[in-house]
């Protein structure tokens, strides 16, 4: 099921089922607007923060993210991330994530570290003893096996494709669509 959809023009589209779900109801109830854009921005902003095809999901910075996130969707004055918000993100997230997407996301954040530690390293430090703080060869051992590393992280991702189109191609009851099914 598609909660969230990007259309072609890049907005969200919000599917009935999401508005069934408890925490996305209570956003768009409490906004009393009839163009309901409070709730639109907010439940965009859950979508561009938590969904694994996020555009924004390369980020890999949660908070960094929610700020670049908050930044180029939410336009009405003095929105903040409240309760409600949190409360469904981490419904979203439960629900939406997979144990392979964790894994990619947590691989990514980790490749993301190692990157920055690679690029601050201060090749001159000096341990208390004199020493070379940083062996040249550790460095470049390091270095060379990132080939490896983002072989494994695009697999991942591969994976998670995978997984993503099999539970698209999913139909009420467990039942797999036949193959022209779905008008296509």
């Amino acid at each position: 099921m598609e909660l969230f959809e990007l259309d072609n023009n890049y907005q969200v589209r919000i599917s009935p089922q999401a508005l069934a779900l408890s925490p996305f109801r209570k956003i768009w109830t409490r906004d009393r607007n009839k163009n309901k854009k409070t709730a639109i921005e907010s439940l965009s902003y859950i979508y561009f923060v938590c969904d694994y095809k996020s555009d924004y999901n390369d980020i890999t910075d949660v908070e960094k993210r929610k700020i670049v996130v908050e930044e180029a969707v939410i336009t009405v004055k003095g929105w903040k991330e409240d309760e409600l918000i949190i409360e469904a993100m981490e419904f979203y997230l439960e629900r939406s994530m997979t144990a392979t997407m964790i894994l990619l996301l947590n691989a990514r954040a980790s490749m993301a570290k190692l990157s920055e530690f690679l690029k601050n390293i201060d090749y001159d430090a000096v341990d208390a003893k004199g020493s070379l703080k940083y062996n040249s060869k550790t460095i470049s051992d390091t270095a060379a096996s990132l080939g490896n590393t983002i072989t494994s992280i695009s697999q991942l991702e591969e994976q998670v494709k995978k997984e993503i189109s099999i539970n698209n191609n999913k139909m009420k009851g467990g039942r797999e669509k036949a193959h022209f099914e779905d008008g296509a």
